[in-house]
């Protein structure tokens, strides 16, 4: 089974770390992004491959990014925007049939 999550929506470095005296810890951890065995998505510009700059981010954790903006309506030339954010990620990934 595949589990999917949000980086989320806040622009922040999900690996972001707090040192005092050589010791560091995280800051936040952004659940569930960061547990094990989750795949973490991070948002992407319309249209681009850079990130949005509302997705959260990080090297170590968010391992792919998908669309950031959704939208909906009948009419593709016209389409209304529902929300940005990355509500229910797509993406697709090789996988290894054994």
């Amino acid at each position: 089974m595949l589990l999917f999550a949000a980086a989320g929506n806040d622009g922040k470095n999900v690996d972001g770390e707090a040192c005092f005296l050589g010791f560091c810890v995280e800051s936040y951890w952004h659940t569930p992004c960061e547990n094990n065995g989750v795949i973490c998505l991070g948002g992407l510009n319309e249209g681009t491959r850079t990130r949005h700059p509302s997705s959260n981010f990080g090297s170590e954790h968010v391992d792919s990014y998908a669309p950031f903006v959704h939208f909906l309506g009948p009419d593709p030339e016209n389409p209304v925007i529902v929300r940005e954010g990355l509500l229910a990620p797509v993406t697709l990934l090789p996988l290894r049939q054994e």
